[in-house]
């Protein structure tokens, strides 16, 4: 078992509780296992055993190429910050195939459990903990996978949430064979004895720590044991009662028990299963060796033991039920007359033994049994095992005394995992192995946790309320963030409960779709098992029954807006308006904690401690001047100007440089005096010149009593800490002009002391692109770097006053931000002015940067571009009325196109008002918001004028009431427009589950601006529909109503006009497969699917087009945006609108007219249109 696992980290994937990790989208991974195979030492009859394997497995596609894999493997912890330099101990190099292993010659022998799981003294750590081996597999260079050697001591009670409802008896437990065959002390390579009796190579408390849970035990009794052994307290000899592996007794049973009573007694979420399966030796005949044995065994386990329980269906009690009760421990008993005598023992546990010789025959046993489980889940125990190991010969003792269990475990253990994983895992209960951390159990039950619940599971009955038996509320509380699971739970159940007012038609109806949800969800979760066939028609059954509700429902709707659609009008508009109330919590988040950081992350955690236990920081203000070579006099007077005019900034409010700087004690004016005086005594305790060496093993601030330092510290004079090269001379350029270069050379290389401030500085860490002589000294430089530290005290931040709207803002009080802003404008200045003058370098160049200066321009950057939100709109408007209107004056739709937009102007300001009643902020990513519901909203305008078109086109709605047809309008919209809109409102809902603050928000506002763009559209857009239908009717102007055309006659509508019709953009493909489905089809059609493909592309082609078209206009402009952010949302829709058009108008349509499903919709002839219908739609063609 490996006991190793992965963890995910930032970039990686966040698993905490585990100690492996493999990078998110890779196809490879490491494990580390211990072989179970000894080798001989030279010149010695000892052996090394429990050596090192590394052990890969690659799922990438066909063709990759594994030469340029590399694994290395590590005896420390390689990411642990002290371990930075470490060295790997082994790498292997270009991995030739995708799934293989390497023994190396690490030994791993029996080191100290971490955790404090080495020693019993209830110290201990819970979780999983790595031991000393590490193996990382990289590709290209990058890392892929890590592992790590490691226990995992309460692994039951770490997965409570996950396995804590499921039976004991559906669980995947591991285990070891012949549990307490083992051995203390070195081997031998001679003793064949131990190469066919040992089969494990850890004592039971290491077994367990390292999260064994299933013990198999065989028992002897020896009456000739040796004098002066132990006895009870009945005066039962302990020491008679011995583990055998058949015959041969190997581990006194005292040992055993006293390491599950230490491991229970520590690990109190732990479940371990003792199963006394045989007794070879000293019992046959003999019950009253049985009686002592379980009077021991009762006395050891009295208050831990727990009676047998079926559970449900026989599969025994859940984790849950055990952890209430408090009794982990459950003790089979292999007599069958001996349990019916006791009511705590449960009955014999079956083992699935193949007796087996070869690695071949036992998977194929195995396979067979395994896949046949259920056969035994009829036994009395609830709990059957699966012995996973190979079976010698009798005779290979003698003659095959190089071979052993050893040897048979090595070809067994490394392939289990594998099986297990990929095959067996689901229908296992125990397995028992040899040599247990050869394979790699343990992971396979962690890595199975999220699909073991949903699959392992007795059926469940629900009650009419909804709720049911226990672990359907488990279920959802554990999982209430898979969505697809839990939303028929929360929408249709309680539809299904409130019918009583509906028609009869309706409370047919709901009940159905809500039951067919039902049954959907448990065939989703595996609870109820389906053939395919009935899997299809539940589907098709849910598909009908949700489309013809949402009909329904949609013209009643509609039928009802028209009738009184100024109403239903005014009541948007006040609904609306109320939302505006919100606007009055309207909070704009700045703080960059707050949103582009995980709220629990480390990084937060330590900033906020820091922030609150150190009042002080610094922000550095930079220019960089360049040239040809800068270290010269001229060069460096003009640098002194700069730097001077940079120290005399002051802002209109009168704040100067010397009241934001960064102030330190300047010790040069007192050291100097010090120096005077010393060399009248001739005897110079302090040297002036300061390319002398500073004493390095002093430091006053720890050789000097606080008291005496600090009062020091405070008499000392405070000046502005600037890291310049002019300190040199004291920001003097008279000092500059009386050196020479070779003497401004040597100043720069000795220097290690600034004669300004005193304190230690390197000089040429300020100076770029340096030339040295031979001597190794600088005698040139192309660049020299200024840093002016400006002080900010976090007590005097407040984010919401100086954060930008970008959220991109440093910390700093608002005068620290007015300095720098004239700071700026100065350092503009200069550098225009040395580019603009003649100088005596024409090269130099002055490059700066302010602690400000990447927020202001993330932030200018974020919001230059809303001017191209208002002309997005403009071409959008103009786009829609083009698509909206026909070439006269009474079908000119000025005033629909304007409240299309409106509509989706209002749900981006009720998504505002909303979220901010509630308290969501409003962040710097949410300014695309009004972008994609300009895109999406939209949308639902083109489909219901493409509804609208074409019922006119059947002759019987010719003649029927407004009212009428705009319900049928509405509803044959409906279905297409709901869907597709909740879609994406679900969409967006998962998406704010992410941990990061600000596109959490922004989720939740655009869930909230989609669904309410959805609502406006379908009551609002429909009533101002309503109105514009009456006024075409009544022959007004578009433009200006109260103008009448009294000769206007309207063109007949044809289906063949669905060209003005555009779909949504991002449901190509779900408008042409709802055409297909709902297109009819005729008995006597040869080729109804060809022509029903025909029919439907014919139907919503064009509505797909102009989707496509005013999505990709809506966030055109955003192409020529200077905003990486809006140019790669631009791409992305861009890609979205190719490859969904591709997908929706070319594949689908021939896969549909090849293998698509049958019509919903098949009549027995067809139906002839009247010459009226006919006239109409040739007039109109």
């Amino acid at each position: 078992m490996v006991n190793g696992s992965f963890i995910r980290i930032p970039a990686f994937e966040t698993h905490t509780d585990q100690q492996r990790l493999t990078l998110a989208g890779q196809c490879g991974k490491v494990w580390v296992t211990v072989s179970s195979l000894w080798r001989p030492i030279a010149a010695s009859d000892k052996v090394v055993d429990a050596e090192l394997e590394v052990n890969w497995e690659f799922d990438c596609p066909a063709g990759t190429r594994y030469s340029d894999t590399q694994i290395k493997v590590f005896t420390a912890d390689p990411l642990a910050a002290h371990n930075k330099m470490i060295k790997p101990e082994l790498i292997l190099t270009s991995l030739q195939r995708p799934r293989g292993y390497y023994r190396t010659n690490i030994t791993v022998g029996r080191p100290p459990l971490p955790g404090g799981w080495d020693t019993k003294d209830g110290a201990t750590l819970p979780g999983s903990h790595c031991l000393d081996y590490y193996a990382i597999l990289y590709k290209d260079g990058h890392m892929f996978s890590m592992s790590c050697l490691q226990i995992w001591p309460t692994w039951m009670y770490d997965l409570r949430r996950e396995i804590g409802m499921l039976p004991i008896g559906s669980l995947m437990i591991p285990g070891t064979h012949n549990s307490g065959c083992y051995k203390h002390g070195d081997l031998t390579r001679r003793d064949a004895f131990q190469r066919y009796l040992l089969t494990q190579d850890r004592d039971v408390w290491t077994q367990l720590v390292h999260g064994i849970r299933y013990l198999d035990i065989r028992v002897g009794y020896y009456p000739s044991i040796p004098n002066g052994t132990a006895l009870d307290e009945d005066g039962n000899h302990i020491n008679r009662f011995w583990v055998n592996h058949d015959v041969i007794r190997i581990t006194p049973l005292s040992e055993i028990l006293k390491d599950v009573r230490d491991f229970l007694d520590v690990a109190r979420g732990e479940v371990v299963i003792m199963d006394f399966h045989r007794f070879p030796v000293g019992f046959e005949g003999r019950p009253n060796r049985h009686k002592k044995l379980l009077t021991i065994l009762h006395r050891e386990f009295e208050n831990l033991i727990l009676k047998p329980d079926r559970g449900i269906e026989g599969l025994g009690p859940t984790l849950n039920d055990i952890w209430t009760g408090g009794k982990r421990l459950i003790i089979c008993y292999g007599d069958k007359h001996t349990v019916n005598e006791y009511d705590w023992l449960w009955p014999p546990l079956t083992q699935v033994w193949g007796n087996q010789q070869t690695v071949e025959g036992l998977f194929e046993y195995l396979d067979e049994e395994i896949l046949g489980s259920k056969k035994r889940r009829n036994s009395q125990n609830p709990l059957w095992a699966v012995m996973a190991e190979l079976t010698p010969f009798p005779l290979d003792f003698f003659f095959n005394p190089s071979g052993g269990l050893r040897q048979m475990a090595d070809s067994v253990n490394r392939n289990l995992t594998v099986k297990f994983q990929e095959e067996w895992w689901k229908e296992t209960n125990i397995v028992a192995t040899d040599f247990f951390l050869g394979n790699d159990l343990i992971w396979v039950i962690h890595s199975e946790e999220d699909r073991m619940w949903m699959t392992k599971k007795p059926d469940i009955i629900l009650c009419p309320t909804g709720d049911g038996h226990p672990d359907v509320i488990r279920i959802r509380n554990a999982h209430r963030n898979d969505v697809e699971t839990v939303l028929p739970f929360m929408v249709f159940t309680p539809l299904w409960l409130h019918v009583e007012t509906c028609n009869s038609t309706v409370k047919i109806l709901i009940p159905a779709f809500a039951l067919a949800s039902i049954l959907y969800t448990l065939v989703y979760m595996q609870l109820l098992r389906m053939s395919v066939f009935w899997k299809l028609s539940l589907y098709v059954t849910l598909y009908c029954i949700l489309t013809y509700i949402c009909t329904i429902a949609a013209v009643r709707l509609g039928v009802h807006i028209a009738q009184k659609p100024y109403r239903w009008m005014l009541g948007c508009l006040v609904v609306v308006l109320v939302c505006l109330l919100g606007l009055l919590r309207f909070r704009q988040e700045k703080n960059p904690l707050r949103l582009w950081v995980p709220p629990d992350s480390d990084f937060v955690r330590s900033t906020e401690w820091l922030m609150s236990h150190y009042s002080e920081a610094l922000r550095i203000e930079t220019f960089i001047l360049t040239g040809d070579n800068l270290l010269e006099q001229q060069t460096l007077i003009k640098l002194n100007e700069i730097t001077k005019q940079m120290m005399t900034t002051r802002t209109p409010e009168n704040i100067s440089w010397t009241d934001v700087c960064m102030r330190v004690p300047a010790i040069s004016g007192s050291l100097y005096r010090q120096k005077r005086q010393s060399s009248l005594l001739e005897d110079n305790f302090f040297d002036d010149d300061h390319t002398s060496n500073v004493n390095q093993t002093f430091e006053p601030s720890i050789h000097v009593d606080s008291n005496t330092y600090c009062s020091i510290i405070e008499s000392l004079p405070m000046s502005c800490l600037v890291f310049s090269i002019l300190d040199l001379w004291d920001f003097d350029s008279d000092k500059i002009e009386k050196d020479s270069t070779e003497e401004i050379i040597t100043k720069v290389n000795t220097v290690k002391v600034s004669p300004r401030l005193g304190h230690t500085m390197n000089f040429s860490e300020l100076l770029g692109d340096v030339t040295l002589d031979e001597r190794g000294r600088i005698i040139a430089a192309a660049a020299i770097r200024t840093d002016m530290m400006v002080h900010v005290s976090f007590l005097n931040v407040d984010m919401d006053k100086i954060g930008n709207n970008a959220g991109t803002a440093d910390w700093a009080t608002e005068d620290v931000l007015k300095w720098e802003s004239a700071y700026l404008e100065n350092v503009i200045n200069l550098s225009n002015q040395l580019q603009s003058e003649r100088n005596i370098n024409d090269s130099l160049k002055l490059y700066y940067e302010a602690g400000r200066s990447f927020g202001d321009i993330s932030a200018t950057s974020i919001f230059q571009d809303m001017d191209k939100l208002v002309i997005g709109s403009v071409l959008m408007f103009l786009y829609v009325l083009t698509i909206l209107s026909n070439q006269n004056w009474v079908e000119w739709r000025f005033c629909l196109t304007g409240t299309g937009l409106l509509c989706v102007g209002a749900a981006f300001i009720f998504a505002v008002g909303i979220c901010s009643l509630i308290g969501i902020p409003y962040g710097p990513v949410h300014t695309s918001l009004p972008f994609m519901l300009l895109g999406l909203g939209i949308d639902d305008i083109f489909v219901l004028n493409a509804s609208w078109k074409q019922i006119h086109t059947d002759e019987s709605n010719l003649n029927k009431p407004l009212t009428e047809r705009i319900g049928l309008a509405l509803g044959h919209a409906g279905s297409a427009i709901s869907i597709t809109s909740l879609t994406d409102v679900v969409a967006f809902i998962i998406g704010a589950s992410t941990i990061l603050p600000s596109l959490q928000s922004f989720c939740i506002y655009a869930a909230v601006g989609v669904f309410v763009t959805f609502l406006l559209q379908i009551t609002f857009f429909t009533a101002c529909f309503t109105l514009d239908a009456r006024r075409i009717e009544r022959k007004r102007n578009g433009m200006l109503p109260c103008i009448v055309h009294e000769n206007f006659t309207p063109k007949s509508l044809d289906i063949s006009s669905l060209e003005l019709a555009v779909g949504l953009s991002v449901d190509y493909a779900a408008h042409v497969a709802h055409a297909f489905l709902n297109a009819e089809s005729r008995e006597d059609d040869d080729n109804a699917r060809r022509t029903r493909t025909l029919t439907a592309v014919r139907h919503i082609g064009a509505a797909v087009a102009y989707g496509a078209g005013s999505t990709f206009l809506a966030v055109s402009l955003l192409a020529f945006s200077t905003s990486y952010v809006f140019v790669a949302f631009f791409r992305i829709f861009s890609l979205v609108i190719m490859f969904g058009l591709w997908h929706g108008l070319i594949l689908l349509p021939v896969i549909l007219s090849t293998i698509g499903p049958q019509s919903l919709r098949v009549i027995q002839q067809p139906q002839p249109m009247s010459e009226k219908a006919i006239a109409a739609a040739d007039d109109e063609d």
